[in-house]
């Protein structure tokens, strides 16, 4: 998702222009920050545990994060395909 905000109008030459002015600020700041967040990575952290035996159930494509010798050589993150686990 991206977002880029436009320019706030600037109205300050009443009373009401400088509430206005205030609003408007207001709204510039918070669409300020929705621009930045979205920006931002959509997935920030992921966390697995370390399995120790090949879980009971599991589908096509899920990630399991294994240790060393129980479906390859080496510990890492594997991605079901197929028939097999593939180290990623």
């Amino acid at each position: 998702m991206s977002y880029s905000k436009g320019q706030a109008p600037h109205l300050a030459t009443s009373e009401v222009g400088r509430r206005l002015d205030a609003v408007l600020n207001f709204v510039d700041v918070e669409l300020l920050k929705i621009q930045i967040e979205s920006r931002q990575p959509e997935v920030r952290a992921l966390r697995f545990e370390v399995n120790y035996t090949v879980p009971a159930k599991y589908r096509e494509g899920d990630l399991v994060y294994f240790e060393a010798g129980v479906v390859g050589g080496q510990a890492g993150l594997y991605v079901r395909e197929g028939a097999n686990w593939r180290k990623l």
